[in-house]
């Protein structure tokens, strides 16, 4: 052994005790204090053994440094004099900080580091956490000036992301006021992580006054200094951002508290290239992105960032291109080159004519490989003089295509589809592409005519070159095999009209044939992500989250896409991330990985969009404003993934309209809600519901009815908006209307409670209490753990003076839900009645214990 005095202790939830016991079996001049996960370096050790000899009238600061994920260090006391009344306080976070104050002993400084490992696996250490943070609590329980650890607990929820939380303790100490606060360390801090956390859930504005209060008692702090350019960089004030995370790279990050100051610095340093870029310096931007890279290469942000910038100069946009104009004059080149057209298909009598009718005149060669028609597919196809192929379908329509390129024979490769048609103005754009050379293929913006009215970008024409292969059995591409020949791949505004998939029903059909083929693919190629993305997207459509989270957590956290530089595949796998935990109603989550996405590529116009969404449903309504408001000023954008431009402009005024109305500018509302509603998309109606809403806050009845009825004719079928004439009607007293209105919704959707429990009060009021009881059971049906519907129930035998199954029915509700004081009272009404007085009594006591300025 190593000579240790052993001494015993019965765990009592305090570490401060536990060490007051060690420091009675003491016996040296010094105390040196460690963990068992700390250790000293041998260098570090010749340093205590020098201390010993200083006089013991003082202590010692060391350097405490975390290892592993937490990089952090800051100043602790680890050596002081050994006197009986030094001893640690507060149960955890120990500490004898203050019984050195109390005593007038300095602390003084020195330069030696202590090192602490602390616990690799993830689960004990949040176990520990948790552990810690429950005995914090009861601490400040019983000591509510004990500023530190009320910090300390506000800084735990925030470490959890749990930002609400946080902010109650941080503001503890701020509303007492810094000159009350013993140290104004601790208000410092308090001010800077709130506002961080402010910062965090989007309310930039709001954040820089708290910021400014720490930077006004520290001006030269790091982490204040960057958090100030964090929220300039994010209200688009990027010289004000420039200039304060300057000062960040030369502030000092506070000794005194655990923060890694790599991450500090990084973070200046990616903020800093985020407001060199926007202001146009982008050797400056390439050079702090470098440095962040450089700080931090397990961190992916700032090496996609500085390689983006990298492709905008010249630009390249990433997620999105900008398509270039192609003139429609041929322009000589390299000379007369020709195209073979390359097709698949299959019982494809009713389009392909069409189809080949609209390249008469472009095309020297079409190539149609049947995948086994039993119509007049082949016979059509000969009838353009087609090249005839034919292939054995097996579920693999890259292996079918890539057929089709094997009998081509000419100098370039365009494809369709059956279901597809070439405009004829497009066909000299498309010669002139052909004269550019050959080390270059060529995106058509692909517009979608059918059931779903979206377009895209996708590789159509591109040279006739070996090795030029499709890949992957469903959504088959051939960028991959194009990018490794080096071909430069440039975006077009040429159109290729779709026509297909025309119905619902045929689109859920397609849709669960191709997901039963990547699904076995990928158990074939697990680390394909390129099908993964696709099979992730399909189950995040068709309302399977919890499998889409689990895909694309596979394709962020697990696949090579960041490798390979799959920048499409990551940042969307990041954002339909948030989006699909949007759906779930994380929303913390949602704005977590939107906002991943956004530091990828800010410009995209689906992260902007999300972003605008989850502020809304946050009611982070400023942040959601700027960004729907950026929406429709940013103009049109063409991405890989198919997007209804018409949706795009919509959601923008609705959204735009939900953040006014959730400020209190209600006129702006109206405007935009009414804008929403005049562009003609499926979801219209929603923006006329909302502006009937908005009326209605407004006492605008008539106008609110008005506008539901026009909302109840664009669709018929959703029954919401005949739920919310009947309110209206039902505010209006017209029981009889609003009650027709009601029994039509419930007609249509069974399960829409809120029409029954209406029912069931309009019978209440009309007096058939017995029908009234039946609708609130069948409400009690549809949602058994609710409590409305339990307590109309109850109150209606209440009415009635049904005495013992009112109390049994409210018994049930507070059995589901507690402090609902009319529950409370009601259930009072009939123990009163019954006599039972020391229920009534106890139950008294629990009601007025709500309302402490009740005097009793």
């Amino acid at each position: 052994g190593y000579g240790a005095t052993i001494g015993h202790f019965t765990w009592c939830d305090d570490f401060a005790a536990a060490r007051n016991a060690s420091l009675e079996l003491a016996t040296g001049d010094w105390i040196l204090w460690l963990d068992a996960d700390d250790y000293l370096l041998s260098a570090d050790l010749q340093k205590v053994a020098n201390a010993k000899s200083l006089s013991a009238d003082q202590a010692l600061y060391f350097t405490l440094v975390n290892e592993g994920a937490d990089r952090s260090r800051f100043l602790q006391v680890k050596m002081f004099p050994n006197r009986s009344e030094i001893r640690f306080e507060r149960p955890v976070h120990e500490t004898v900080v203050p019984a050195l104050t109390r005593l007038g002993i300095p602390i003084c400084s020195t330069d030696a580091e202590v090192h602490h490992t602390g616990y690799a696996e993830e689960e004990v250490t949040e176990r520990k956490k948790a552990y810690y943070q429950e005995l914090m609590l009861k601490w400040l329980a019983d000591h509510p000036e004990d500023y530190q650890t009320c910090f300390r607990i506000g800084h735990t929820f925030y470490l959890n992301g749990d930002r609400g939380r946080a902010r109650e303790y941080f503001d503890r100490i701020l509303r007492v006021g810094r000159d009350r606060v013993e140290l104004h360390f601790n208000f410092r801090l308090a001010a800077t992580f709130s506002g961080r956390c402010l910062l965090g859930d989007g309310q930039y504005e709001q954040a820089i006054p708290l910021l400014e209060q720490a930077r006004e008692l520290k001006s030269d702090d790091a982490l204040t200094l960057l958090s100030l350019g964090d929220a300039y960089t994010k209200l688009g004030q990027y010289e004000r951002a420039v200039e304060l995370l300057q000062a960040a790279l030369q502030g000092q990050v506070d000794p005194f508290f655990p923060l890694d100051a790599i991450t500090i610095e990084y973070s200046a340093q990616f903020f800093l290239g985020q407001g060199y870029r926007e202001l146009g310096r982008m050797e400056e931007a390439q050079e702090a992105l470098a440095r962040a890279a450089e700080l931090m290469p397990e961190r992916e942000e700032a090496q996609l960032a500085l390689e983006q910038l990298a492709r905008e100069i010249p630009a390249d946009p990433g997620l999105y291109r900008q398509p270039e104009a192609v003139p429609a004059e041929s322009g000589g080149g390299e000379g007369e080159k020709r195209i073979s057209l390359c097709m698949i298909v299959r019982d494809e009598e009713e389009r392909l004519g069409n189809c080949l009718e609209s390249v008469q005149g472009l095309v020297d060669e079409i190539v149609v490989v049947d995948t086994g028609s039993v119509d007049r597919t082949v016979e059509i196809a000969e009838s353009y003089g087609a090249r005839i192929g034919h292939f054995s379908w097996c579920d693999d329509f890259s292996a079918a295509r890539n057929v089709s390129l094997e009998l081509a024979t000419g100098d370039w490769i365009m494809w369709l589809d059956a279901d597809d048609l070439l405009p004829g103005e497009e066909h000299d754009r498309i010669r002139h592409l052909m004269e550019q050379g050959r080390d270059k293929c060529y995106f058509f913006v692909l517009d979608d005519q059918g059931y779903e009215q979206v377009s895209c970008l996708q590789m159509r024409l591109f040279p006739n070159l070996p090795g030029v292969t499709f890949e992957m059995p469903i959504h088959e591409q051939v960028t991959p095999s194009l990018a490794r020949l080096g071909i430069e791949m440039v975006s077009t505004d040429i159109r290729v009209v779709h026509t297909g998939y025309t119905t619902p029903d045929v689109v859920r059909a397609k849709k669960d044939r191709y997901l039963g083929i990547m699904e076995g693919w990928l158990e074939e190629h697990p680390g394909n992500y390129i099908v993964r993305s696709h099979v992730a997207l399909t189950y995040h459509t068709t309302g399977r989250l919890d499998e889409a989270i689990d895909a694309y957590r596979k394709i962020v956290y697990e696949s090579t896409c960041l490798q390979d530089r799959n920048y499409v595949v990551y940042t969307t796998a990041l954002l339909f991330l948030g989006r699909t935990y949007l759906k779930k109603g994380e929303l913390d989550r949602a704005f977590d990985y939107a906002r991943k996405a956004e530091e990828i590529d800010p410009d995209y116009i689906l992260t902007r969009l999300s972003l605008a969404e989850i502020g809304v449903r946050r009611e982070a309504f400023p942040e959601a404003l700027r960004y729907a408001q950026g929406l429709l000023s940013g103009g049109r954008q063409m991405t890989f993934f198919p997007i209804d431009q018409r949706e795009i402009v919509y959601s923008a005024h609705l959204l735009c309209g939900q953040a006014q109305q959730g400020l209190g500018v209600l006129d702006a509302a109206e405007k935009a809600f009414l804008q929403a509603a005049k562009i003609p998309v499926v979801r219209r109606g929603e923006a006329l519901g909302s502006l009937s809403e908005l009326y209605k806050i407004q006492g605008k009845l008539d106008r609110a009815l008005e506008v539901l009825k026009e909302a109840h004719e664009i669709d018929p079928d959703d029954a919401k908006h005949l739920f919310n004439i009947g309110s209206i009607y039902l505010e209006q007293k017209k029981l009889d209307e609003a009650s027709d209105l009601f029994q039509q919704v419930i007609d249509r959707a069974p399960d829409f409670s809120l029409a029954l429990l209406n029912l069931g009060y309009i019978a209440k009021v009309q007096g058939r209490p017995e029908e009234a009881e039946e609708i609130y059971r069948r409400a009690i049906e549809i949602d058994p753990d609710g409590v409305e519907a339990r307590a109309n129930l109850a109150h209606l035998h209440l009415d009635q003076e049904h005495f013992e199954e009112a109390r049994e029915v409210f018994r049930e509700v507070r059995a589901r839900k507690s402090g609902l004081v009319d529950i409370d009272l009601g259930l009072l009404a009939t123990l009163a009645r019954d006599g039972a007085w020391p229920e009534v009594v106890e139950l008294l006591g629990e009601v007025l214990s709500a309302f402490p300025e009740v005097a009793v």
